[in-house]
């Protein structure tokens, strides 16, 4: 085992008193489309209740201004087979998949966090019918 160099956490600066912060506390919550959906989880497959399902997740979430973190631990379904993410290839790359409600039981979207911590959104489940393996 190597050697710890430190076991401080915290400066001694009152003006900066934490050295290391979680990187998604302070970064908003935005939702991108990097590519199209995932058949058959998509809008065109959409009927009204999934419309306003992934409307009230907006008006909850971005609509808030809500940070990541605050989505996460209000949304984030963690209940899933591999917790809170899953791996996936999508296209050519492997991501951490992530699913969140809107609040209700049914409702999920499906989607990974990309390079500029933008929600990608890959799937809209409006009935809850997608299942991690």
């Amino acid at each position: 085992m190597g050697k710890r160099l430190t076991s401080q956490n915290k400066a001694k600066d009152a003006n900066n008193p934490i050295l290391v912060t979680p990187r998604k506390a302070s970064v908003q919550f935005k939702i991108a489309l990097e590519d199209a959906l995932i058949a058959p989880y998509t809008f065109k497959k959409a009927k009204a209740e999934g419309a306003k399902g992934f409307g009230e997740f907006i008006a909850k979430t971005v609509g808030k201004h809500l940070s990541i973190t605050a989505v996460e631990n209000l949304y984030l379904r963690t209940d899933g087979p591999h917790g809170a993410k899953n791996k996936e290839r999508i296209g050519e790359v492997v991501r951490d998949m992530y699913h969140f409600s809107n609040g209700s039981r049914q409702f999920r979207v499906h989607g990974y966090y990309n390079a500029q911590n933008y929600f990608c959104l890959c799937r809209l489940d409006p009935n809850h019918r997608y299942n991690f393996k």
